[in-house]
């Protein structure tokens, strides 16, 4: 019982990271159609670049964050600077 429950939770939480990171693909996407030309496109990488930089300044002073959602290396990130703890698989709900 126990085991399968902690499978079911292991499932959930690699099942989330696939979302995000499929959204993260789908917003990179979106992105190249509307940038066009090299110098446009540039310009959007800089800006997504500077919003991703805020977000993780608003999560390591303590503030609301944006409403996008982390890559996986800025989450990393953070976990290594000790700001976010771990995911544990017991930590995703059911």
């Amino acid at each position: 019982m126990r085991e399968e429950l902690r499978q079911r939770r292991e499932e959930a939480l690699r099942r989330a990271r696939e979302t995000r990171d499929a959204l993260i693909e789908q917003q990179q996407q979106a992105t190249n159609r509307v940038a066009g030309d090299d110098e446009t496109a540039r310009q959007v990488q800089e800006a997504i670049k500077g919003v991703r930089e805020y977000q993780m300044e608003l999560i390591r002073k303590g503030l609301k964050p944006l409403p996008i959602p982390l890559t996986t290396e800025m989450d990393d990130q953070l976990v290594r600077e000790g700001v976010l703890p771990p995911v544990e698989a017991e930590d995703v709900e059911q």
